[in-house]
């Protein structure tokens, strides 16, 4: 149990310190301009393919293809840590069933899952990452069939 408080105190002090430096700054700002612009990208790519170059197309699917990674692996940090909390609280509630200890019951039931902001009311999940790519994706094929 001493190895997971220190695994559990470890992600809190990330959390806190993320959550500190990124509460009011452009991170959701950028966020929210490369889905615009990756989802403009795209759509552009599948409606003027005949008429654009080759040379623009492959430029222009390889910048959305580097965002959408980009945007997996930076989202996928922080919700880690988020998955990693719960799992670690998890294993306590469940020792402290078995143990039946009454101190270490209380403080169990005192941690909670760890999130990381996102904005203003938003926290990162487990799922986010995957979550961002579908709506990119989701709101590419809206507006290529509205643009019909």
């Amino acid at each position: 149990m001493k190895t997971q408080f220190e695994d559990y105190r470890t992600i809190q002090l990330i959390c806190c310190y993320t959550n500190v430096c990124f509460q009011k700054t452009i991170f959701l700002w950028v966020t929210v301009i490369t889905i615009i612009m990756d989802i403009v990208t795209i759509t552009s790519c599948l409606s003027y393919n005949a008429s654009l170059p080759p040379r623009i197309l492959v430029v222009l699917m390889r910048m959305s293809l580097n965002v959408n990674v980009i945007t997996i692996f930076a989202y996928r940090f922080p919700g880690m840590l988020n998955k990693m909390s719960k799992e670690i609280v998890q294993e306590w509630k469940t020792i402290v069933q078995v143990k039946g200890r009454k101190w270490e019951s209380r403080f169990a039931k005192s941690c909670q899952q760890l999130k990381i902001r996102f904005g203003e009311v938003n926290y990162f999940e487990e799922s986010t990452c995957l979550t961002i790519v579908d709506f990119k994706f989701q709101q590419t094929i809206n507006l290529k069939l509205i643009s019909k």
